[in-house]
């Protein structure tokens, strides 16, 4: 008998806005125009880095989007 077993790996994969901790900073994951984009969420709004206008997500909570959050030594381009 075959089982079918994958082990999900939450980092791969991203966390969902409502995950991040306040000051954490993630990549968007999801296709689409935010993807790639990078995000720190502040308080319950996240906030896309590098834009003259950014883009701000209020009640992050709601939101949908996947992120892969940044580790120490992670290197950024903005």
């Amino acid at each position: 008998m075959k089982y079918n077993v994958r082990v999900e790996d939450k980092q791969k994969e991203g966390v969902l806005f409502s995950d991040m901790k306040d000051g954490e900073i993630g990549v968007v994951l999801d296709n689409g125009d935010y993807q790639g984009r990078v995000v720190q969420r502040h308080y319950d709004t996240v906030i896309s880095i590098g834009f003259p206008s950014g883009n701000r997500w209020s009640h992050s909570d709601s939101v949908t989007l996947r992120v892969r959050l940044l580790q120490p030594g992670d290197k950024i381009l903005l």
